[in-house]
């Protein structure tokens, strides 16, 4: 059985080594079709829930406070009950994917643009389906490798989410995307184990910047690893008991 890889160190300038490509064709995915054709079921209710955006903590890739903002949905598997209930067309849309785990609107202030990072994994496709796309390359756009690519407002692209990425909206008007974060068919059936080991890495990078533990951000990959291994126990138990809640 194929193992996942995980991206236990925060070095962006080592670029992931897999051979997944930048971009994934899953154009026979069904679900990807009935995305692409209710899709502004999704913008409809997006306009009607304007201001439940909140920042973004990834901080550091944003060239600006606020400048990346979301309304999530779900996050590894943990669902916001309170959001999907806003937004209950889109719930319906989303609950018809097979083997999602994360889920959220994204908006992209204009003039503004998100740094070159990586993901977590590389066992899960990463999909942005374009709501409002204000503009074409080169003034806005998206970045997998050295492949640019620009949103198609209806149109739903996937990406392998370990490869370095980057964003840019440098029009006069806010971008908005659905982001979704799918398990690939090769994983499947390690589908909790991924959710419970990146949310263990998450929760450590959580407690280096809350709590101040800022030498967690200065372990080595073996290090980060056993610590989150040690932390994937906990998320094991508490999972199941958060879905229940």
């Amino acid at each position: 059985m194929q193992k996942p890889y995980y991206i236990y160190q925060d070095h962006l300038q080592t670029p992931y080594k897999g051979k997944e490509p930048a971009y994934f064709e899953i154009n026979d995915e069904a679900w990807k079709q009935d995305l692409e054709k209710e899709w502004e079921k999704i913008l409809e209710e997006l306009k009607s829930n304007s201001t439940q955006f909140t920042t973004n903590e990834v901080s550091e890739f944003q060239s600006e406070a606020d400048s990346w903002q979301t309304i999530g949905f779900m996050f590894w598997s943990r669902a916001h009950k309170s959001k999907l209930e806003a937004f209950p067309q889109t719930a319906a849309l989303l609950n018809k994917i097979p083997n999602l785990i994360g889920a959220s609107i994204n908006r992209l202030k204009a003039g503004a643009e998100i740094s070159l990072h990586k993901g977590e994994t590389n066992a899960i496709y990463r999909c942005h389906l374009g709501l409002i796309v204000p503009g074409t390359l080169p003034e806005i756009g998206f970045k997998v490798n050295n492949q640019d690519v620009c949103w198609e407002e209806g149109k739903l692209l996937a990406f392998c989410d370990a490869h370095q990425h980057t964003a840019w909206n440098h029009t006069t008007q806010d971008r908005y995307i659905l982001l979704l974060d799918v398990i690939r068919p090769e994983f499947v059936d390690q589908k909790y184990d991924v959710c419970c080991t990146v949310l263990s890495l998450n929760t450590l990078l959580l407690m280096a910047e809350r709590l101040g533990m800022k030498f967690l951000f200065k372990l080595k990959p073996k290090q980060l690893k056993i610590l989150t291994l040690l932390l994937k126990p906990l998320w094991y138990c508490f999972l199941p008991i958060h879905r229940f809640i």
